[in-house]
């Protein structure tokens, strides 16, 4: 993935166009973690975001925020999102084995 192409450009508040840099784009998910400079953007109101590095399994039944894009089949496209909910145990997946193939004897004559 060409994280170096195309410049980036944060805007906050409709009012402080400030630039970024690419650090990170996911493959498959269309996302981008990108850096910028805080002490530009210090006289606004900013919180920077923190990564959770707690395992998936030590959460269930604890708060947490769902930040992503939702309403991709919408005619203008998809629109970012924050919802607050509970984790939850996924079920475990148990898909079936595949078939096993087998010797069948046919006549070519």
């Amino acid at each position: 993935v060409p994280c170096a192409l195309g410049d980036v450009t944060l805007s906050f508040g409709s009012s402080v166009q400030i630039q970024g840099k690419v650090h990170f784009i996911h493959p498959l998910h269309n996302i981008a973690v990108v850096k910028y400079d805080p002490n530009v953007v210090s006289h606004l109101d900013i919180k920077a975001c923190t990564f959770d590095e707690t395992p998936m399994c030590e959460l269930v039944n604890k708060k947490g925020w769902f930040v992503g894009l939702m309403g991709a089949e919408a005619p203008c496209g998809a629109s970012l999102v924050s919802l607050q909910g509970t984790f939850m145990e996924a079920p475990k997946l148990k898909p079936p084995f595949p078939p096993v193939p087998r010797f069948r004897d046919t006549q070519i004559d």
